[in-house]
């Protein structure tokens, strides 16, 4: 197999984009993957995510090197560093959301608030594995949202989004959407920010991976009191009990200012 490129070295977040994450609750960054390296790791994620079973199955860092390499990457957890203020970052999970044409609706939602974790430090990078037009269905968010607190549940139904986002609207929040995307370009949320992904109009594949970000030193809470419908906790942090750190074997450290890490993560 031919060597991977490392996915090393900072991407810098300008004063702007920081303002503008910090305002919105999610921004755009252009270019943070070189289109080489997103064409060198992209047939072994499409392929990873076929042997997990689908479009939607967590944590294909697990699955292979390749995998392992690209969603662990030093850049991409230093973005997410970055962007909350912290010096060590934990990954929490990788999620594909690859979308045929007509596929599933994503609807609104904020992933913070279904995560049993004890910080507000939650992030995720939303990540195109090719050039990407508006028809594909890129991610939509409400400005601010993530300054709101938990703005309720939404079913994935089209009449359903369509009423959630009116009350979501009515209270004063604008709906953004980033339209296109060149391949290495990525998109960013803050845990509490509102968001959803209609159908894929086009007639290509949709490919994208999500990673999931958490600053280190959270501590696992009780998932029976957050909303319906998230997963349970074995889904999320496997192995790990209300109380405990969240640093079992499938929420590795993947960034830090002033820890040196082992060179790899073990999957």
């Amino acid at each position: 197999m031919t060597a991977l490129p490392e996915i090393d070295g900072a991407y810098t977040i300008s004063a702007g984009k920081a303002i503008e994450f910090e305002r919105k609750g999610h921004v755009k960054l252009e270019s943070v993957l070189a289109r080489r390296e997103i064409a060198a790791y992209r047939d072994h994620l499409k392929n990873a995510v076929e042997r997990g079973g689908g479009k939607r199955n967590c944590n294909v860092w697990v699955s292979d090197e390749p995998s392992r390499k690209f969603v662990t990457s030093p850049r991409l957890a230093r973005v997410a560093a970055d962007l909350l203020g912290v010096d060590d970052i934990r990954l929490l999970r990788d999620e594909p959301y690859f979308k045929n044409r007509e596929d599933f609706n994503t609807p609104w939602h904020q992933d913070a608030f279904f995560i049993p974790l004890d910080t507000p430090k939650v992030l995720t990078l939303w990540i195109p594995l090719t050039d990407m037009n508006p028809e594909m269905a890129p991610m939509s968010y409400f400005d601010g949202s993530h300054k709101a607190g938990f703005l309720g549940l939404c079913g994935p139904g089209d009449e359903s989004m369509s009423a959630f986002e009116n009350n979501v609207s009515r209270a004063g929040y604008r709906v953004s959407n980033y339209g296109s995307f060149a391949a290495g370009d990525l998109a960013v949320h803050a845990g509490q920010t509102l968001h959803c992904s209609g159908r894929n109009q086009s007639d290509r594949l949709r490919e994208v991976i999500i990673i999931l970000y958490f600053a280190d030193g959270a501590r696992v809470t009780d998932s029976s009191k957050l909303p319906p419908g998230g997963p349970p906790l074995e889904v999320i942090l496997p192995g790990l009990r209300p109380g405990d750190p969240a640093a079992g074997p499938l929420t590795p450290l993947v960034f830090s200012r002033n820890r040196v890490l082992a060179h790899k993560v073990n999957s």
